[in-house]
């Protein structure tokens, strides 16, 4: 019977216990001439309810999308308490202080307007696609395969996400998106296994 209760104790432990959990996100800042800028947030939840760790990034890339610096902004070590409020255990570290005010000062294009998803757009084997189905066009390839793939290496860390990323099509699909005077920048999501990443993908308009 102790035994048992031994057993039984063990597999509820088991239940209680959340998965491991990988979430990244990007937002978008602003552009300027030749680049654009991102604030990325990764959260890891080594699989417990009372800690997770986050970071926090400035990312500026080229206009083709490929990173030209990832900068740490804030480290956090996150314990919360047993009535999930943020106790005094946790850790944060500032790193680069002076970076997002030296970008403002800058003459960064904020001038962006935000668009839903009203397209049909189709992730094939090589690449997004936008559809048009009310008008007399052909589908149009917006990003490749290895465009998206180099995206989520690069605002992904491997210490977070491991190293190799495999989701299939059904997983990847873009939600919404920017648009300013030259530029469109969509907002992409892809969920599998225990990671979720939404990234931001830019497009001449």
């Amino acid at each position: 019977m102790k035994k048992f209760y031994v057993y039984f104790l063990f597999f509820c432990m088991l239940m209680a216990t959340p998965s491991d959990f990988t979430s990244v996100s990007e937002v978008f800042m602003g552009s300027e001439e030749g680049r654009y800028y991102t604030v990325i947030s990764e959260i890891l939840n080594p699989g417990s309810y009372y800690v997770y760790k986050k970071n926090t990034y400035l990312a500026a890339y080229k206009n083709d999308n490929s990173l030209i610096y990832k900068r740490i902004l804030k480290q956090e070590d996150m314990v919360l308490d047993d009535d999930a409020k943020e106790s005094k255990n946790s850790v944060r570290k500032l790193r680069n202080k002076g970076v997002l005010e030296n970008l403002l000062k800058k003459d960064i294009d904020l001038s962006i307007t935000y668009f839903g998803n009203n397209s049909e757009y189709e992730m094939r084997d090589d690449g997004i696609y936008e559809n048009f189905p009310e008008e007399d066009k052909e589908s149009v390839k917006i990003f490749s395969k290895e465009e998206i793939d180099k995206k989520i290496k690069e605002i992904c860390n491997k210490n977070y996400c491991g190293e190799n990323i495999e989701y299939s099509n059904e997983e990847l699909e873009i939600t919404a998106g920017y648009y300013n005077r030259q530029n469109s920048f969509y907002i992409i999501k892809t969920d599998f296994d225990i990671i979720s990443i939404n990234f931001i993908m830019r497009k001449n308009r």
